[in-house]
């Protein structure tokens, strides 16, 4: 693994960079070839870049050649495997993009620890995105606040900035997603004071896919759609990048089971270049008679990141009219969405709350065994006999007063210190049934109540 080159490549590369993103490709290209190359590291940095080059031109095939050329001849760096795995995504790669993807994050195991402040959060910011591809939400939006964090430190303004202005708008992206509006207040608006002509035009296309993103979920998609259509409709930028926007914004709009207009359908023709996900979307908003069948969709896996993947099965999940395919489609995307963390699986479930039925947000108590279950996952509460007592007691009515409710637990009558031990009581029990659920604040409590969340269903199992 070879490290961090020294100040002057350094200078040469992050200044270069600066003419890649301002579009000044031969510029750069020209720089490049002129650079007098000593050792290893430096012909692997401009390698490097040379990739870079190809990327935002457009070649992403050059691109990915470019960069496994940089690794086969001078060695592995973090960045490089960063952009790497991203060209691979972008390629429709998925075995190889899961492949840099592991490979990354051994090497900055590895030598994290050795890294610059800004080698640090471009690496976070690329981790960040294939975990968010990966279907691990929560951790993508933690290691993209690492980023931000990390940003901070650097000490020239220009840099920061420009650093700062790559990671907010995957923040805003996902705050959206997890509906909060009132966190996500100052980010947006710092957002949408930015003066676009101001930002080079791939960071404009991220800055302004948040905020799409962002009002679709917040305010409505008649201002998403006026956003994307500006994106969508620029020549002047990449297909990818306005497929990107257009695809995403489609997906949008049949999750929610909203109409799209004529205008909306009018991009039909981005469809004959687009990518596995894309064409899946394609399918469903212009030719939803002809989706695939569950055998077709099981082989979708094998192309499709698994964030990519679940989005798409909701989507059938969402709009199938056949019981037994809709059945199996629950069981498939809970099965996958076991293998995430609850704080993940809570987004995916909360995507399919307005689709799923009663019997889905079953939870079973079994007084015999001493357990609860959910969804095939079981979870033993032999030694938390509290916890037994008012679960029992939830299975015959879905609401007691806090009276009864401590007289049940302890044989005693209200204080401020039993409410308390209630409380307590209720929230460790409320945290075990999160591990296992992802439902947040399945028993609720007020100043006079413990009472079941509305939309679960708490039954007695017999053995």
């Amino acid at each position: 693994m070879t490290l961090e080159a020294g100040a002057d490549i350094q200078t040469f590369r992050l200044k270069t960079l600066e003419l890649i993103q301002r579009g000044e490709l031969s510029a750069a290209g020209a720089a490049i070839e002129a650079f007098p190359a000593s050792d290893r590291t430096e012909h692997r940095i401009l390698e490097h870049l040379r990739g870079v080059i190809a990327e935002f031109s457009g070649d992403l095939e050059q691109a990915y050649h470019t960069y496994l050329r940089a690794i086969e001849k001078y060695g592995e760096n973090v960045k490089l495997l960063a952009d790497l795995a991203g060209i691979c995504y972008q390629l429709d790669l998925t075995a190889k993009w899961r492949f840099y993807h592991q490979r990354l994050l051994r090497a900055v195991n590895e030598v994290d620890h050795l890294l610059t402040t800004e080698s640090k959060v471009v690496v976070r910011l690329a981790i960040g995105k294939n975990q968010e591809e990966d279907g691990d939400l929560v951790g993508a939006l933690e290691m993209y606040e690492a980023a931000f964090t990390a940003s901070q430190d650097l000490q020239d303004f220009d840099q920061r900035q420009m650093l700062y202005l790559r990671v907010l708008p995957q923040i805003v992206r996902l705050k959206s997603f997890f509906n909060g509006a009132d966190e996500l207040g100052s980010y947006y608006t710092e957002l949408i004071s930015l003066q676009r002509a101001e930002s080079p035009k791939y960071l404009d296309v991220e800055i302004q896919h948040s905020l799409m993103l962002a009002e679709i979920n917040l305010i409505g998609p008649h201002h998403a759609w006026a956003r994307a259509k500006v994106i969508v409709d620029d020549q002047s930028l990449i297909e990818t990048d306005r497929r990107l926007i257009y695809f995403d914004f489609l997906e949008e709009m049949l999750i929610r089971g909203l109409p799209l207009n004529e205008e909306m359908k009018s991009y039909g023709a981005f469809a004959r270049a687009s990518d596995s996900f894309e064409q899946e979307i394609a399918l469903l908003a212009y030719s939803p008679d002809q989706r695939r069948d569950l055998s077709e969709l099981s082989d979708l896996a094998s192309v499709l990141s698994w964030s990519c993947y679940l989005r798409v099965l909701i989507l059938y999940f969402s709009c199938t009219a056949d019981e037994r395919l809709a059945q199996e489609l629950r069981n498939k995307i809970n099965l996958i969405l076991s293998s995430l963390t609850p704080q993940s699986k809570a987004f995916w479930l909360n995507r399919m709350r307005p689709y799923l039925a009663s019997d889905d947000l079953r939870i079973n108590f079994s007084r015999e065994k001493r357990t609860v279950a959910f969804q095939n996952k079981e979870l033993d509460l032999s030694r938390k006999k509290g916890m037994l007592i008012l679960l029992d007691a939830m299975t015959q009515r879905n609401e007691y007063s806090i009276d009864e409710v401590i007289q049940l637990l302890w044989q005693d009558s209200y204080s401020p210190e039993n409410y308390h031990r209630l409380r307590m009581t209720v929230h460790r029990l409320n945290q075990l049934l999160y591990d296992l659920t992802a439902i947040p604040k399945v028993l609720e409590v007020s100043a006079d109540r413990v009472s079941i969340k509305p939309t679960v269903a708490l039954e007695s199992l017999s053995v």
